[in-house]
């Protein structure tokens, strides 16, 4: 059940990254609560694998303009500031 979870990056694009974590129970909690948090989002909060941690983010998106846009509301929601970052990342 986990692993359904769990996305593999899409090359290109830029992610929103919310958070990253060391435990996979972590990281599902922490993209529950924002996905709870945030119900204007139409898309899936991802638990991504990136070595040995796990990168709980939103995207891929086009450009960095829509990815931006994204973060800025994201920010003003759950006052944190999320980082964004190229897929190969």
């Amino acid at each position: 059940e986990v692993a359904s979870d769990l996305v593999t990056p899409e090359p290109g694009g830029l992610f929103v990254q919310l958070g990253a974590f060391s435990s996979v129970e972590n990281a599902t909690g922490f993209r529950d609560r924002v996905a709870r948090e945030l119900p204007w989002l139409l898309e899936p909060v991802q638990v991504a694998p990136a070595g040995h941690l796990h990168r709980v983010r939103l995207g891929p998106y086009r450009t960095l303009a829509e990815a931006r846009a994204i973060a800025d509301k994201v920010s003003e929601s759950l006052g944190f500031a999320p980082v964004i970052a190229p897929a190969t990342r």
